[in-house]
């Protein structure tokens, strides 16, 4: 009989039962308009899903991609971007410093601030101190980075362990598989069914994910008898009945879990009851195989024999819960180095351990997470701490030059050390570790490390760093919505600051409660603590500056003008007094908002533009951001749109400079606006869905509030009243619904101007007029006459004069008249005409209507604002029709047919068309309507580039954009042309016919300024 072979000998188990599961996961190489790129392959422990996820990473890299791959391990769970850091450094410390530059666009920093093992990372990481606009920025330039890895080749990202992931990965990993689209980049990741559960932010990110068809669930079910009778056939090249006998009794016992049967043949091999005779394996027919009963079992019997240095070196592997070095394992285990590398050889030669190529150089690390689970649990909790301790000593020893390195792994096993409360180690790491967790923007393990850093350091209460780790659980607490426990731990430091009669104490922690009251929806509370840190600081500290800013924000958004005014004019006072130009441009800024709201414009340019000039001297860009801000809405507001396009041009420059995905969705807010005033909806409509999704993805609820209501107007305006309802009710629910956790008055009245919008687009004047006077009160408390100007008063005034209030109308009419000459509001002032036409119109007057609903079109038209100014025409139209001008009315609604057919506005275009039927004419076809050849500047130059003959690839190369976004284009221009090939586009273009819709020779008044 031949010596029995150990696992070493035995080849791999055969890939069995798993074609189907490949093949599916093989979809993921496909484009990502057939299937998300984010594929999750799920199962219980040992049931194969790290073979299946090894087989597709192998074929990734055969067809050429780049392949990252990480895994999460228990000692990681509370470690910021552990998961992450674990599949890209290896890939990321290949790159030079000049090509990581290139690859994050000159942000390699913020990437060194996700992962500081590439180096250290500036500080502060970002202009601006607020945490969502930093955490915002990190997260858009990682995903930027991956997108950029993935153009140099396609990029598999394989994560497995998930159920052991950190959270701030599982949250960028979240925000990511989000955006992705069809960036080429996909992500193959996997957990365990049995831990999932425990892990709560998997299960958000699952839910969240196959909610919005962003991630594919591909579970692996166990074997089945006849695929496990086909593993053990193909393993040992065996068959006949006493094969199939021991198939079925080794299925009965494992149910089909690979790794368990795995163990239990290693198991039989190891211990002779399976062996060899002259190249064939007997032992099948016995019926006194010893099988264990569980693959924990298994396990446990192939530790039994043994040797002490090697059960000394797996028990500390276990305890590290980590990948670790031979050097760690020597220094912990009290074995030599050389006892140390028999060990590990014999863990090898078992099966047990495998080696892995870390960025610290090679590691030994369990082959499966069932043998570390199965081995730390047969240490005893006495010798856990004492390993705990040695590890720690160990990690400190090996990092006292750099021991940020290890920081988190310090804590970790300090804290689970036993030491007494006299040693101070364990909270020190833990508060250092919760710091940088916090620097890192990784809020959910800076809240962990931080609250066990207080147990840890409860013997020194009334010390100065129990205080500081306090203040930092708070900021930590705040920033994940836990309102409460931070608003606990700040009036609790107050409170011990006023026994020591700590200004400065009492100040920050008053700050704080005010930042607290302002997020919870109470912003008088919030400017009391305000007030009460103005009175806990000296007149010259610079703090008191910050405050009345922070004060004057607060009462800006909630409509308070006046004090408003007094706080921003006292913080541009103390700025100018010590010369400080940074506070001088916020509280410039912080005016020129208030004055635009408040219909004061030539006070909010004058404060805009001292904002610009003073913003560019300090060097403060995002100051000169918000400022240009300003001032483009105000014009766009006052109807100056040629001025708001510079202005816009300018900021989104700065957005750019700064690489801000959050600063660009306030640029996409005026984009949206300005498309839909100029008549190009089909870029109103890609810009404001996109921007949606973004502000939604970056949690900016104002913003994406507003996004909702102008994108919903399209919409209105095209009849899609379904997709309209469903953005105008979210928005609702957001800034005035049960979900609206603050009173935000530049969220709220747009709310208003959806709704009632929705309501007077489907007949429903009487909720149109209750909505809309709602609105109108809200926005007339705060004094914000813009926000009534701005499509409020038309939409209410309209909506009374199709419920025949003539008198409400008239009043409304003469107000529009009114604010509109006070503030040089164009827009108002053609309202107010169009207002006095259909009230002339009604009086009996048809003459005087017609002329001024003449004149109001223009108005909008100079502005320009197309598409009101063409429902005005085809009014217009009607009136003239009545006073007997037939050919005068035709003439209005062929140019208004046009107008509507390349709108796509199915409304107004269905009643042009029944006004020509009303006249005895027939109307001009549809598709001539619709193929008027009025094209947005992007889709001309698609169109002139596929006249020149080039294929869609070259256009997206010369256009910088990809092949399906050139794609999308020619659809567009298909279905406005009504054409169907590019040999009908080349002709249209040869020919001339086609215009851009910003052309000011084709678009009345699109050129004046």
């Amino acid at each position: 009989m031949t010596p029995h072979p150990s696992l070493s000998t035995l080849p791999d188990l055969p890939l069995v039962g798993r074609a189907e599961t490949i093949a599916r996961l093989h979809r993921l190489f496909g484009s990502t308009s057939d299937q998300p790129p984010f594929f999750l392959v799920t199962g219980e422990s040992g049931v194969g899903k790290t073979r299946a996820i090894h087989v597709v990473a192998d074929e990734a890299r055969r067809r050429g991609w780049t392949v990252a791959h990480g895994r999460a391990y228990p000692l990681e769970t509370g470690m910021p971007y552990a998961l992450l850091s674990d599949a890209l450094l290896p890939l990321l410390q290949d790159l030079d410093d000049a090509r990581l530059n290139v690859l994050t666009r000159g942000r390699a920093s913020e990437l060194r601030h996700l992962f500081p093992a590439l180096g250290p990372a500036q500080a502060p990481p970002i202009a601006g101190e607020d945490p969502d606009e930093i955490r915002s920025r990190l997260y858009w330039g990682f995903y930027e980075f991956l997108v950029a890895l993935g153009n140099r080749a396609p990029l598999l990202l394989v994560l497995e362990d998930l159920h052991s992931a950190d959270p701030s990965s599982l949250s960028l990993l979240h925000f990511v598989a989000r955006q992705l689209g069809e960036a080429p980049v996909r992500i193959l990741a996997s957990y365990n069914d049995d831990y999932r559960d425990a892990n709560e932010s998997l299960v958000g990110l699952e839910r969240s994910l196959l909610g919005m068809r962003g991630l594919e669930r591909h579970p692996i079910p166990p074997l089945t008898s006849e695929q496990t009778l086909g593993l053990v056939e193909s393993l040992f090249g065996v068959s006949g009945q006493p094969l199939r006998a021991f198939g079925q009794r080794l299925y009965g016992w494992t149910l089909g879990n690979a790794f368990f049967i795995e163990q239990i043949l290693v198991s039989l091999v190891d211990s002779g009851q399976l062996h060899q005779r002259d190249g064939l394996w007997l032992g099948w027919e016995s019926r006194e195989l010893r099988l264990p009963g569980t693959v924990r079992d298994a396990i446990r019997l192939r530790l039994t024999d043994l040797g002490e240095a090697a059960h000394a070196v797996a028990e500390c592997l276990a305890v590290v819960g980590a990948p670790a070095s031979a050097r760690l394992l020597t220094a912990v285990s009290g074995v030599n180095d050389a006892a140390t590398i028999e060990a590990s050889e014999e863990l090898l030669r078992r099966g047990l351990i495998e080696e892995r190529d870390t960025v610290r150089g090679t590691s030994i690390d369990f082959r499966h997470p069932l043998v570390r689970e199965t081995v730390y649990r047969s240490v005893s909790a006495a010798r856990r701490e004492t390993l705990h301790r040695a590890i720690g000593e160990a990690l400190e020893s090996s990092s006292s030059d750099s021991p940020d390195d290890h920081i988190d792994r310090l804590a970790y096993h300090f804290s689970r050390s036993g030491l007494r409360s006299e040693d101070t180690r364990p909270a020190r790491y833990l508060a250092l570790s919760g710091r940088a967790a916090l620097a890192r923007h990784a809020n959910r393990e800076a809240a962990a490390y931080l609250s066990a850093a207080l147990t840890h350091g409860a013997h020194d209460r009334d010390g100065k760093e129990h205080r500081r780790v306090r203040h930092d659980l708070a900021r930590a607490r705040s920033r994940l919505g836990d309102f409460d426990g931070a608003r606990e731990l700040w009036m609790e430091l107050g409170a011990e600051a006023r026994e020591r009669a700590d200004g400065a104490g009492i100040a920050r922690s008053e700050r704080y409660l005010g930042a607290l009251a302002y997020w919870r929806g109470q912003p008088r509370e919030a400017v009391r603590h305000y007030e009460a840190a103005l009175d806990a600081v000296d007149d010259d500290d610079p703090l008191r500056a910050r405050l009345d800013l922070a004060a004057g924000v607060v009462l800006q958004e909630v409509g308070d003008a006046e004090g408003s005014r007094e706080r921003l004019t006292r913080a541009l006072a103390l700025g100018e007094e010590t010369g400080n130009t940074a506070l001088q441009a916020r509280a410039h800024r912080g005016l020129a908002l208030l004055e635009t709201w408040i219909g004061a414009p030539d006070e909010a340019r004058r404060h805009g533009w001292q904002a610009v000039e003073l913003s560019r001297s300090a060097g403060d860009p995002q100051t000169g951001f918000w400022a240009r801000w300003a001032l483009a809405a105000l014009e766009g507001l006052t109807g100056d749109t040629a001025a708001m396009d510079r202005l816009m041009t300018e900021a989104r420059a700065i957005a750019d400079d700064l690489q801000s995905p959050v600063l660009g969705l306030w640029i996409a807010e005026l984009d949206v606006e300005l498309a839909y005033a100029r008549g190009d909806w089909d870029g109103a409509l890609a810009r404001g869905e996109q921007a949606i999704r973004l502000a939604d993805l970056l949690q900016q609820r104002t913003l994406r509030t507003r996004l909702q209501v102008w994108t919903a107007m399209v919409y209105l305006g095209r009849g899609d009243w379904s997709r309209a309802q469903e953005l105008v009710d979210d928005a609702w629910a957001s800034a005035v619904g049960a979900e609206a956790t603050r009173v935000d008055l530049h969220a709220a009245v747009p709310a208003h101007i959806g709704r009632a919008a929705l309501h007077l687009a489907r007949g429903d004047f009487a909720q149109a007029i209750e909505i809309g006077e709602r609105g109108l009160e809200l926005a007339d408390r705060s004094g914000y006459v813009v926000w009534v100007l701005h499509r409020l008063l038309p939409i209410v005034a309209e909506a009374h004069i199709r419920a025949d209030n003539l008198d409400r109308a008239r009043d409304l009419g003469e107000r529009l008249r009114f604010e509109g000459h006070r503030i040089g509001h164009r827009l108002g002032l053609a309202w107010a005409e169009a207002c006095d036409a259909i009230l002339a119109y009604h009086g009996g007057d048809a003459e005087s209507g017609a002329r001024l609903l003449r004149s109001a079109a223009e108005g909008l038209e100079a502005v320009p604002m197309i598409p009101e100014a063409a429902r005005l025409r085809r009014q217009l139209a009607g009136r003239l029709a009545d006073l007997g001008d037939r050919e005068g009315a035709l003439v209005e609604l062929r140019l208004v047919h046009d107008v509507f057919g390349q709108l796509a506005a199915t409304p107004e275009l269905t009643k042009a068309r029944g006004q020509f039927r009303e006249l005895g004419a027939r109307p001009p076809s549809r598709s001539q309507a619709e193929g008027t050849a009025v094209l947005t500047g992007r889709e001309l130059e698609v169109a002139r580039l596929v006249a020149d003959r080039l294929s869609n690839k070259a256009i997206a190369r010369a256009l910088d954009v990809s092949p399906r976004t050139v794609t999308t284009h020619l659809s567009n221009i298909y279905r406005k042309l009504d054409i169907s090939s590019r040999g009908d586009l080349a002709d249209r273009v040869r020919e001339g016919r086609l215009v851009s819709v910003h052309d000011p020779d084709t678009d009345e008044g699109a050129g004046d300024a």
